[in-house]
């Protein structure tokens, strides 16, 4: 029975893979096709197809890379379009289908099934599809329309009633979905360098979206298990898959090396963190150092970082968030995996253990094989990239092509847009 079923698993898998390519490729077309449309572009501005489905190709990969302002190209249709584009992106083309099929039906089908648990990465409980649909639909519009809604404190004063309000909604989504588009302009949130309010929320949203919709629910299940039978949090922690307990460590890892590594590198900086307060400093780091990792939202001038700076965001945009999450790069499940396997080799262990778990050699060649390619592409397009453009200090280059890469929207063009005008 069981011997019977795999084959069948992995066709519909790989069938399921190949429906998502075609999926995102058709919505990037579809979706920069509107975005070239008169409606969707202010007046007197200039527009052209390439950009139109280059921002739609960014959107929908959530890489928030942009040869364009948004605020100064797109009316509120083209926002709105944009704004679709990057939910769908982030939540993943087939997500959005499912959900649209719950409502509209009571049962999934089988085939359903499996498409929405490839995409959340667990294909072992199809009967549980259902429910974690709900979840995290229910769970991403309610952090989106929290985080609008703090955002609306500080927006609503300085842009008015609607306006205010459509910019706290796009930032908060935007956020949330690790894409890094904004309607504040060139600047970003530059001119938000001093604003805890802005700062936190957007760093929050950042998290929230990087930790994956598998830890989401399995933290749903385990607080409300700890309620029920009023476990303590060591028990509660120690019930907690291998996953999620090593999606949760590599966080507040990655989240304590960002902080510490950016403010080590950029401390007495003057164009960047030497013109701050210490307090403000530290607030400043700890943002960069989650944002990089996916976001892109910048809250200094990127291209005035020291190229320690640079080649130190470029580590934390390679590594990302975490697996089956919004956020981009190679996933920090994968690097963990990669460093605990290089201590396990140092000390001579024959098995490479986590948590009391053994790592398959599976995952290990999984990891291995993600971290090699990723290499692969970064040196042959720098290269490449560099060869075409001799003038631009290799750094730089090396940090464009990892931003595209990770989907963090990074750049050190154009005010940190990237500008192929």
């Amino acid at each position: 029975m069981v011997i019977e079923m795999k084959p069948v698993k992995v066709k519909k898998m790989a069938q399921t893979t190949k429906l998502i390519l075609i999926s995102f490729f058709l919505l990037i077309i579809v979706g920069g096709v509107l975005l070239n449309l008169p409606i969707s572009n202010n007046p007197g501005v200039s527009h052209n197809l390439i950009d139109s489905m280059f921002t739609a190709a960014a959107s929908v990969c959530v890489a928030g890379l942009s040869t364009v302002v948004p605020v100064e190209q797109y009316t509120l249709v083209g926002k709105v379009i944009m704004l679709i584009l990057i939910q769908i992106g982030a939540l993943g083309f087939i997500f959005v289908i499912s959900t649209f099929i719950l409502i509209t039906k009571k049962k999934m089908s089988f085939k359903e099934q499996i498409n929405v648990s490839t995409i959340l990465g667990t294909p072992e409980k199809l009967n549980k599809v259902r429910t974690l649909v709900k979840r995290i639909l229910i769970f991403t519009i309610a952090c989106e329309l929290i985080g609008a809604l703090i955002l609306c404190i500080r927006f609503v004063p300085l842009y008015g009633g609607l306006a205010g309000t459509g910019q706290a909604l796009f930032t908060s989504i935007s956020s949330f979905c690790n894409c890094g588009y904004d309607l504040l302009g060139a600047n970003s949130l530059k001119d938000y360098a001093n604003d805890s309010l802005v700062l936190s929320v957007c760093a929050i949203q950042t998290i929230i979206g990087s930790l994956g919709f598998i830890v989401w629910n399995e933290l749903y299940e385990k607080i409300k298990t700890k309620r029920e039978n009023k476990l303590s949090f060591k028990k509660t922690w120690l019930t907690l898959s291998t996953h999620s307990k090593l999606v949760l460590v590599m966080l507040i890892a990655m989240i304590l090396f960002g902080t510490i590594g950016f403010m080590v590198f950029e401390y007495k900086n003057p164009n960047t963190l030497g013109q701050y307060s210490f307090d403000q400093k530290l607030g400043i780091s700890l943002f960069h150092g989650i944002s990089a990792r996916t976001t892109g939202m910048a809250a200094v001038e990127l291209s005035a970082l020291t190229n320690s700076g640079k080649f130190f965001t470029i580590l934390l945009m390679l590594i990302g968030g975490a697996p089956g999450s919004t956020a981009g790069g190679i996933k920090t499940v994968t690097f963990a995996i990669l460093i605990i396997t290089m201590l396990s080799s140092v000390s001579n262990n024959k098995n490479v253990n986590v948590f009391r778990r053994e790592i398959s050699d599976e995952n290990i060649k999984q990891a291995i094989t993600v971290l090699v390619s990723a290499l692969i592409i970064i040196s042959a397009m720098t290269m490449v990239l560099s060869a075409l453009n001799p003038t631009v200090p290799f750094i730089d280059m090396m940090f464009e092509v990892v931003s595209a890469l990770a989907t963090c929207g990074y750049s050190l063009r154009n005010n940190s847009k990237f500008n192929c005008n």
